[in-house]
């Protein structure tokens, strides 16, 4: 008998949800049963997905209605407040600062600049006082400016972090950056710390080192990569046209072979070979 009562709550909840969710992409949405199912879910953050789904709609909205939106989208951006989980001393907050740094991966990833702004904006008080929270601040705000396409200042922004507590998100961003900007020399530096992370950089490592006149270090450094990983194409195919633009004729033909041992029918292959007369 509990398990059936279970089942039927469940079945009620679940018809609940459906369709509070068919009534956000009606025309003309009842605000109401929509903030009070948001509430019951947690999903405050469908507040800005309805508002931007429905613009005609949230400009008429009667004062109690934008309340009830209102309300819903403060409660939504407080999950962003970092400010109570930062004390007053130099050491790291531990696990729930990093829930802010995860937070806002999500954010960036997602493009989303308002939710950045709040971690810049409730960070800033803590900068002088907490290490963490001035890393926490200084990528968000990097990645802010990112958004709002100011490259340079983001650059600047980023490079305020001491070097050794960049972790690989901010060596990550400096990175981007500066290869936007076209800074060689500082990409490639960073380069060489964030491949500690992940082999998955060396490749990009490779390519700038290429970029910046260093065939030598950019050919070891695809090799170390393709003695991990023999069967990754992508990367084979570039070292061949790489060894090509060298004028190491043979050694390009054996990269592209290698290719077509794997992937009798890679048409890339095929034609770098037939360009350089194999």
């Amino acid at each position: 008998m509990a398990i059936s009562t279970e089942l039927s709550e469940l079945i009620i909840s679940a018809t609940q949800r459906v369709r509070s969710r068919m009534n956000e992409y009606q025309p003309q949405s009842d605000i109401g049963v929509l903030c009070k199912q948001w509430n019951d879910d947690k999903q405050w953050g469908r507040t800005l997905i309805w508002q931007a789904n429905h613009p005609h709609q949230y400009a008429n909205l009667t004062a109690i209605e934008l309340e009830l939106i209102q309300t819903a989208q403060i409660t939504y951006f407080e999950q962003f407040v970092v400010k109570k989980y930062i004390n007053n001393t130099s050491k790291s907050t531990g696990p729930r600062m990093g829930n802010a740094f995860k937070k806002l991966q999500i954010l960036f990833h997602n493009r989303h600049l308002l939710g950045i702004s709040k971690i810049v904006e409730y960070t800033f008080p803590f900068i002088e006082t907490d290490v963490e929270a001035s890393r926490l601040y200084h990528l968000a705000l990097s990645y802010q400016q990112m958004l709002e396409k100011t490259p340079e200042l983001a650059l600047e922004t980023i490079l305020k972090i001491p070097i050794d507590l960049c972790h690989e998100a901010e060596l990550k961003q400096l990175i981007k950056l500066a290869l936007q900007l076209n800074r060689l020399e500082l990409a490639t530096a960073h380069f060489a710390k964030i491949i500690h992370y992940s082999d998955e950089y060396l490749p990009q490592y490779a390519h700038a080192l290429r970029l910046s006149d260093k065939p030598q270090e950019a050919l070891n450094i695809y090799l170390d990569y393709l003695n991990k990983y023999p069967e990754d194409i992508l990367v084979l195919l570039k070292l061949g046209i790489f060894l090509a633009e060298m004028n190491q004729i043979d050694s390009a033909k054996s990269c592209f072979q290698n290719v077509l041992n794997l992937d009798v029918k890679n048409q890339a292959a095929m034609r770098y070979l037939q360009q350089i007369g194999g």
